[in-house]
């Protein structure tokens, strides 16, 4: 699932995101193969999350899994309205 995706399922649910993470970046492969050795796959995953994490905050699009800190907003009360 993409991160827009992931996104309008959140904002559908009538969810406000608090804060977003994602994890993941690996296995590096194309057409079904493997591109990097597990060793340097695992090296380069550990380097795009640092990346995310810190500097390079747009990363988290491109990773695997998207986790959200989310809340239903509290409705009105009909006293107050």
């Amino acid at each position: 699932m993409t991160w827009r995706k992931f996104n309008r399922l959140l904002d559908a649910a009538g969810l406000e995101t608090l804060r977003f993470g994602a994890v993941g970046f690996g296995p590096f492969t194309f057409l079904g193969r493997t591109v990097l050795p597990n060793r340097f796959g695992l090296r380069a995953d550990r380097l795009l999350q640092r990346l995310a994490d810190g500097k390079v905050p747009w990363l988290k699009r491109a990773a695997i899994f998207h986790v959200a800190l989310a809340v239903k907003p509290a409705a009105p009360d009909a006293e107050s309205a």
